[in-house]
């Protein structure tokens, strides 16, 4: 795994944290505070499909590069990207959702929105597909 691909990821985080004017209540289970799994790591696709001798050096990679991000949900359809010291805010809704999966539109002042799929891996745990079909776990904080 490239540290270009590790570094998409961290963009798409960045990303999935700009959000559209709610139109609907968000699902409880997507509120709060939310941090990378850095157990979760290796399940992320581009790491899995490493041979094992590789994924132990990718997942310290995707630590330091991602291991300070965090995002925020709130109910006021709002949300919190920091990472690196940075903060970016925006606005999201949901686009679509069924019993595992909900799909976010998010978007910031001045950029189209996008969507970002969040499967529902376990209680304060999900999965966070950008559109390019880059994948990170988070949880919970």
């Amino acid at each position: 795994m490239s540290a270009a691909r590790l570094a998409l990821s961290g963009t798409l985080l960045l990303a999935w944290s700009l959000q559209i004017t709610a139109c609907r209540r968000p699902p409880e289970e997507l509120l709060g505070e939310w941090v990378v799994d850095s157990e979760g790591l290796a399940a992320v696709p581009e790491i899995a499909a490493l041979p094992e001798a590789q994924r132990g050096q990718a997942v310290k990679l995707a630590r330091r590069l991602m291991g300070d991000a965090r995002v925020t949900l709130r109910d006021d359809g709002t949300v919190l990207r920091e990472r690196a010291g940075e903060r970016v805010t925006g606005r999201w809704k949901v686009a679509r959702r069924d019993d595992k999966t909900v799909v976010l539109q998010v978007t910031r002042d001045g950029h189209p929105p996008e969507r970002w799929t969040l499967a529902l891996r376990a209680p304060g745990r999900i999965t966070l597909t950008d559109p390019a079909g880059h994948a990170l776990v988070l949880r919970r904080r």
